[in-house]
């Protein structure tokens, strides 16, 4: 049994698909309270009301929290429509936890030429009320002025619902490989699920392919056809058009222990990361498209050598 607002709701089955919240950085400030975030079509409208309000009708000044996928994609939009975009990230290069160094100089380098000015390797420390709009205080001692800030540090799985009913949680709902919970007949969906990689791994994937590919199979499982949730590796397609990307970051246990290589081919980056064995676990490359994309992905699992081999055949 169902217990919400209109009233208790009887089920065979049962999937949640809460969501995940925005993350809340404790920042100083009287003006703290008045960073935007954009997690659904409520909070863009608002977002687009401050846009439209900041300066009457003349370009804003956004400042954006956050340098990863959704800072650089919101950074990208929002200078090529004129406005005056300022991102803030703690990490040395935007998009540095999924991208290859080589391709996070390249989109910080696009970043620029659109006119985005970058404050890395620092944080926001204060948010104040000024006379003209709002001013950030860096952890570095700089200080800005600006009409809106923009929180996008990332985002945690909703499971208040989930721990309510007494679901196994971890970083997110916990399910097995057909996307059952720890509770029988009850599914999670979504970026509140954290799915079984392998017999020793999970993860959140708060991407597009993950969650269509777990939509299929658990539609096709509630349909009374049984079927694993078949997470194949699947590019992140960054969607910065000045500088577009498509991404397999190497997973969580080879990442460090290997190495970035990367070439220059047609105008085009191409990084491949290879772990201690030399066996390619993750790649990058701009700009992207689909027959580049399927090439590299069929590299993967390989050496260098066997792709040579390969590529010969």
């Amino acid at each position: 049994m169902l217990d919400t607002s209109a009233g208790l709701i009887q089920y065979g089955k049962l999937v949640l698909a809460s969501g995940a919240q925005p993350i809340r950085l404790a920042i100083e400030g009287d003006a703290a309270d008045q960073v935007l975030s954009v997690n659904n079509i409520e909070d863009y409208a608002v977002f687009r009301d401050r846009l439209a309000m900041a300066r009457a009708g003349q370009a804003a000044r956004v400042t954006i929290l956050g340098a990863g996928l959704i800072g650089c994609e919101f950074a990208d939009d929002l200078a090529g429509a004129g406005h005056a975009v300022t991102v803030i990230d703690p990490n040395a290069l935007p998009l540095s936890a999924l991208a290859a160094p080589a391709l996070s100089h390249g989109l910080q380098a696009a970043l620029e030429k659109r006119g985005v000015v970058l404050h890395l390797g620092t944080t926001a420390a204060a948010i104040n009320c000024a006379p003209h709009g709002l001013q950030v205080t860096l952890a570095n001692g700089a200080a800005l002025e600006t009409d809106i800030v923009l929180s996008a540090i990332g985002l945690r799985a909703d499971l208040s619902l989930a721990r309510a009913a007494g679901l196994a949680t971890a970083r997110g709902i916990v399910v097995d490989r057909a996307g059952q919970t720890s509770v029988a007949d009850i599914y999670a969906l979504g970026d509140c699920a954290e799915y079984r990689i392998d017999d020793h791994r999970s993860a959140t994937l708060p991407y597009i392919a993950p969650l269509m590919t777990a939509a299929r199979a658990i539609a096709r499982t509630l349909l009374g056809d049984s079927t694993a949730i078949d997470l194949k590796a699947a590019p992140v397609i960054v969607k910065t058009p000045s500088y577009p990307m498509a991404l397999v970051p190497p997973p969580l246990e080879a990442a460090g222990t290997g190495q970035w290589l990367s070439t220059t081919e047609n105008s085009r980056t191409i990084c491949r990361y290879y772990d201690a064995q030399s066996v390619m676990r993750g790649f990058g490359v701009s700009p992207q498209e689909a027959a580049i994309r399927q090439s590299l992905l069929d590299e993967l699992g390989r050496s260098p050598g066997h792709a040579e081999q390969q590529s010969a055949a």
